[in-house]
Formats: C-alpha cells, sequence, structure tokens
C-alpha cells in the first residue's frame, strides 16, 4: 500500500512539475508556463507540436479561419 501511495505522490509532482514548466510562444518567444499555454497547434507538415500564448493563439485562429 505504502509503494502505490509513492507511486501516486511521484506521478502527481510529475504532473504539477509539467503544468508550470515553462518554455518560450513559438511565435513570439514570449515566455509562458505550460499550464498557461493558450493553444497547441499540430503542424501536420513536420508533425511538431507548436504552443502559443494566447495572443498569437488568437492571430493563428484568425488566420486559419480567413483562409
Amino acid at each position: 500500500m505504502t509503494e502505490n501511495l509513492k507511486s501516486l505522490n511521484t506521478k502527481y509532482n510529475e504532473m504539477v512539475d509539467e503544468l508550470f514548466e515553462e518554455l518560450l510562444c513559438d511565435k513570439c518567444m514570449k515566455t509562458i508556463k505550460v499550464g498557461n499555454a493558450d493553444g497547441k497547434l499540430v503542424n501536420m507538415l513536420n508533425n511538431e507540436t507548436l504552443f502559443l500564448c494566447k495572443k498569437c493563439n488568437e492571430e493563428v485562429r484568425n488566420l486559419i479561419k480567413k483562409s
């Protein structure tokens, strides 16, 4: 039982660390937290995930809607 609790605690800590990990917006290079990243777009050409801040996410979505 204690091993299960330790395992759950470790997984929880990893998830929290990931949530607050800092990265750069792929468009404007502003520092954002993963948990606050407004959008994740998958680039279908090379299967990369783009992390965007709220402002850049709105800009990209508007461009997609227009095309």
